[in-house]
């Protein structure tokens, strides 16, 4: 009767160890994908920099043309 006394004790113990064990070693799966999930949010930023600036950069140049002909 005393081992089932110390048994939610034990049930803790083991459940904050193995929390402990992931936390020290890290969940390699969860964070493979974050980080290919931080590298994807960068290359798309850029892409949209890349298409703003030539958005930016074709305006520019209508621009340019429409100022010379008036």
């Amino acid at each position: 009767m005393s081992t089932q006394l110390f048994m939610p004790y034990i049930y803790i113990l083991l459940s904050a160890s193995e929390k402990f064990v992931k936390t020290l070693f890290g969940d390699s799966k969860v964070e493979d994908v974050l980080r290919k999930l931080d590298r994807l949010t960068r290359d798309e930023a850029r892409m949209i920099g890349a298409q703003t600036f030539g958005m930016v950069r074709g305006l520019e140049n209508n621009m340019e043309v429409v100022m010379q002909g008036a």
